[in-house]
């Protein structure tokens, strides 16, 4: 769940996870908190990933930035122009970044009770076990 993290000590970007990836890291802490809380903004409403799903999402108190890769992937959705949730397909994989919490701190109790949060997460990992086409 982390990318570059709190004083970009995780260095994700530096290892062969960055190369499946559909974003690339930050070479520095790549933290980005809202107090106040963001939304996401959902891009492509009509991917498997939001299968079932409607309305708005849960406000998220953070989330680590991350830029898209200009050869690969698609952005679901983003926070702020940032990616928040994005797939690739890689040879005959596929792989997925959610860029911030899944559970308490930047995913506030709000997203935990959110009345989608099972279904969006079945739905990821159906689609990312899924053989591509590539």
């Amino acid at each position: 769940m982390s990318f570059t993290g709190i004083d970009a000590k995780s260095r994700y970007g530096e290892t062969a996870i960055a190369e499946i990836l559909p974003v690339g890291m930050l070479d520095k802490d790549d933290r980005a908190e809202s107090p106040d809380g963001v939304y996401p903004e959902i891009i492509h409403p009509e991917h498997p990933v939001f299968e079932g799903m409607d309305g708005k999402w849960p406000y998220f108190l953070g989330y680590n930035r991350t830029v898209m890769k200009t050869d690969s992937g698609d952005l679901l959705a983003a926070i702020g122009g940032d990616p928040f949730i994005a797939v690739a397909e890689y040879g005959k994989g596929r792989s997925a970044v959610f860029t911030s919490d899944c559970a308490p701190h930047w995913g506030p109790r709000e997203f935990m009770e959110w009345r989608y949060y099972n279904r969006f997460w079945c739905n990821l990992m159906d689609w990312l076990t899924v053989e591509s086409n590539g």
